[in-house]
């Protein structure tokens, strides 16, 4: 639900509106929960994306914005129970998320966002067993388009992401854990009113590779 929120926030005030701010905009969920929600998130997203672009840009439109924007937030100490490969064993979280992007507005040229969060953090055993994990060179990108004239929208999807093991100072090179999603959707508005009539999700792929 976060990344939807920020999403959401960051369409809606491309589009000069103003969303009430939510509680949930401050948890920050595990690795396993900004996997998790992909799926569902993803529809959610081109939906929004689109009504966005509806609001925004009538089909006759010539006018052409452009904008750019960051956040930073840091979280912890809180307990995480979900790092993949590892479901159920309490860690100590701490660390950062850093958001920066961009849209552009061309009319009845399409309409172009993109975002990318970078992620950094410690993970630390609750009882002491077992190696410290470090997320380490994490990227979360989302890049959405739209052809006016076409009625074609698509949304891409990628993370890639490490989990880096420490046991007394030492790197557990055997330990590391590697996770990399790839996504991609198509939504097609056949009627002309700026919003997908349909939406053909052309890959999806998760890969979680464990000690």
């Amino acid at each position: 639900m976060r990344y939807l929120l920020k999403w959401l926030t960051a369409i809606v005030l491309c589009a000069g509106m103003a969303i009430p701010a939510s509680p949930a905009q401050a948890k920050v969920p595990g690795p396993n929960g900004r996997i998790g929600g992909a799926m569902w998130r993803r529809a959610m997203l081109v939906l929004a994306l689109a009504m966005a672009v509806a609001f925004t840009t009538p089909a006759y439109a010539t006018v052409v914005d452009h904008g750019t924007f960051t956040s930073e937030e840091h979280f912890g100490p809180m307990v995480i129970t979900d790092l993949p490969c590892l479901e159920g064993k309490e860690f100590i979280g701490t660390g950062a998320e850093f958001i920066r992007g961009h849209f552009v507005d061309a009319g009845d040229a399409g309409f172009h966002f993109f975002q990318i969060e970078k992620h950094e953090g410690t993970l630390v055993p609750v009882n002491g067993q077992g190696p410290t994990y470090v997320e380490s060179g994490n990227t979360d990108v989302n890049v959405f388009n739209t052809r006016t004239v076409s009625g074609v929208f698509t949304l891409t999807h990628v993370i890639n992401d490490s989990f880096v093991a420490f046991e007394d100072g030492k790197l557990v090179g055997g330990a590391t854990i590697r996770i990399h999603v790839v996504e991609h959707v198509v939504g097609t508005d056949t009627d002309g009113d700026g919003v997908p009539d349909s939406v053909k999700v052309e890959f999806s792929k998760l890969k979680i590779s464990c000690p």
